[in-house]
């Protein structure tokens, strides 16, 4: 493992140089030979003890990724820079496999006709998808605090509705039971209305027997009392 953190190091190292900064490099690495291999050792123990700490963890491509450009349309031509992915480029000229292009720096540079397509990437559509999402997002959270608001004065409507139920239901029973009190003052008042003219009537009874009883006494006393003054009137004559 330690090897091929070393190698890769070596590789990233003449990567990032030209011809000529590679020439010197080799030129002069025997002279710094021992320093370089320290310093090689040191990345190659780095790597070796950071590699277990991130064998267990997941890690995506990033979607961030670039591509060289070069000064010329072969394989040959020197790296001059890179474009990242779904930038936008001029197009000039195309010559054979590469596609001369101008990038935001105002520079013409080469690169494979391969790595370009002629519509934006996925990527590019991000942000507009972003927006879209966030609008919807600010409608779903404006038609839910509607929604909210609307239900709290339905429920504030049927708790009052409720409430007048309840008082009506109240006074419902009251009146209930004034009704059944009235009624049995009433049929207590009819009861003794009963009673009293049951009395008044047998009063009356009493005082018609009376009146007829002494009307028919009168009526055999009189004669008895004319008979007697006549005879009398007959014997003083």
């Amino acid at each position: 493992m330690a090897s091929v953190v070393l190698f890769t190091c070596v590789f990233i190292v003449t990567a990032a140089m030209d011809n000529a900064d590679m020439i010197h490099f080799l030129e002069g690495f025997n002279l710094r030979s021992r320093r370089w291999a320290q310093g090689l050792a040191l990345c190659g123990f780095l790597g070796a003890s950071a590699t277990p700490a991130l064998a267990d963890q997941t890690r995506w491509v990033s979607d961030h990724l670039a591509t060289y450009v070069r000064s010329g349309p072969t394989d040959n031509h020197r790296i001059v820079g890179t474009v990242r992915s779904g930038q936008a480029l001029q197009v000039l000229t195309t010559q054979g496999d590469y596609v001369q292009v101008r990038s935001e720096k105002g520079d013409a540079v080469w690169i494979r006709a391969t790595d370009l397509q002629p519509q934006p990437g996925p990527a590019e559509y991000v942000p507009q998808l972003q927006k879209q999402v966030a609008d919807l997002k600010g409608r779903i959270d404006n038609a839910d605090r509607d929604f909210q608001q609307r239900t709290t004065g339905m429920r504030e409507l049927l708790d009052a509705r409720k409430t007048q139920i309840d008082e009506l239901e109240t006074t419902r029973q009251k009146l209930n039971q004034q009704l059944t009190q009235a009624q049995a003052d009433l049929r207590a008042t009819q009861s003794q209305l009963g009673s009293e003219r049951q009395q008044v009537l047998m009063r009356y009874f009493a005082y018609g027997g009376a009146v007829a009883g002494s009307g028919v006494l009168f009526g055999l006393i009189m004669p008895h009392l004319f008979s007697r003054s006549r005879k009398r009137s007959r014997q003083l004559i």
